[in-house]
């Protein structure tokens, strides 16, 4: 295989599945062959960040040869490469290996990019240069009469041939530094030895122990942050009592102040103004609640998260709102069940018409839609209480 390119001239990044690897490095040395620098991900060195290092490649990247197969329609990892890649306004080439169910959002995007069918070429050749016509190649390919050799590829190139060489002098080297500094060591504790004067009495007092810092205090990680919920003074983890929680800031709105119990089947949201939401069970840790103009509306958590990192959206992931109303003019909603009422107002629940489950990540997708199936228990297990 060729090296990946690693210089700073323009080049091409290469999107695939890595189960697609055996044509698609054989199309990479092909467009080698014919000029171009290209990147790809066997160009990561090992132990480095990889999603660091991939974003970094499609940040400085030309443009993006993007291989499109079921596969690579399957891989979370090559639909988020394109995905960050058009939000970065990168030139964009989709060659379609093969013929491809690509998702309806993936389509969307894809359609206003050129494209190439492989499979309509029977003739090699002629495919290579459907490929090469894209206008966003031309400023990826080698120019041998003005272009100056690279010297970071050249050297990449270089270092496939003694990498295995390099270690052994690295280590010789390291321990030549190490022993000469063992040497330094003991010859100045020889000379102090004999020429600082006893060692006086009285609590000796040492940097270490005036300013100690627990590792801690000065970083903060998942492990300090679970640390910071755990009760470390003893043996067990201290959890709160699942059956019966109340809110622990009250909303502004009085309506909204609520408690949550849960048992073998349910988790149930019961409200001071009436209204008993009551979910599956297997909801619980999924769920994530705001009060939204003048609604109460219970979003998927992960897919929230995802929608407000992906796209700044903060309604994305929305499952269902509770609302209330002076009259039943919500009976004009596309999608609605009714509660309740007390002596004030009317309480029903809202549900979005179309599913904003986050699409890019399957798992993440996968439990929405599971959730949005359970719908119906929470219309038909939802209830309204008159206190």
């Amino acid at each position: 295989m060729i090296a990946a390119y690693e210089g700073n001239l323009p080049f091409i990044f290469v999107s695939y599945a890595h189960k697609d690897s055996r044509e698609v490095f054989d199309l990479i040395e092909k467009l080698a062959a014919r000029g171009y620098r290209i990147w790809y991900d066997e160009g990561i060195e090992p132990g480095s960040e990889w999603p660091e290092n991939i974003a970094n490649h499609l940040l400085r990247a030309e443009m993006v040869l993007a291989m499109i197969t079921n596969d690579s329609m399957e891989s979370v990892n090559c639909r988020r490469e394109i995905n960050y890649a058009m939000s970065k306004g990168k030139p964009l080439l989709s060659v379609v290996l093969e013929k491809t169910e690509i998702p309806a959002g993936m389509e969307l995007q894809l359609s206003s990019q050129q494209s190439v069918l492989r499979y309509n070429f029977t003739d090699e050749v002629r495919f290579l240069d459907k490929i090469e016509s894209c206008s966003y190649m031309d400023p990826c390919k080698i120019d041998p009469a003005t272009d100056i050799p690279d010297e970071s590829n050249a050297q990449n190139a270089e270092s496939t041939v003694t990498e295995k060489k390099k270690p052994d002098i690295r280590i010789a080297a390291g321990l030549g530094i190490v022993l000469a500094a063992l040497l330094i060591f003991f010859a100045v504790s020889q000379n102090k030895s004999t020429k600082e004067p006893p060692e006086q009495t009285g609590p000796a007092v040492t940097t270490a122990d005036s300013s100690t810092v627990s590792p801690d205090s000065s970083t903060t990680s998942a492990d300090s942050i679970a640390a910071a919920v755990t009760d470390t003074s003893s043996d067990t983890v201290s959890e709160p009592d699942s059956s019966v929680k109340t809110t622990p800031e009250p909303t502004l709105d009085p309506r909204w102040i609520y408690s949550v119990s849960t048992d073998e089947e349910s988790l149930t949201y019961t409200f001071r103004s009436g209204p008993v939401i009551v979910m599956p069970i297997s909801w619980k840790g999924k769920i994530t609640v705001m009060e939204e103009n003048e609604n109460f509306v219970f979003y998927h958590e992960s897919s929230r998260s995802a929608w407000q990192i992906r796209e700044g959206l903060s309604n994305g992931g929305e499952l269902f709102s509770l609302c209330y109303s002076k009259t039943q003019d919500y009976k004009h909603l596309p999608s609605y069940s009714e509660l309740g009422r007390n002596a004030e107002e009317y309480y029903y629940l809202m549900f979005p018409t179309d599913m904003p489950g986050y699409m890019e990540n399957d798992r993440i997708f996968d439990e929405y839609m599971q959730m949005w199936q359970e719908l119906n228990y929470v219309e038909s297990h939802s209830s309204f209480s008159m206190n």
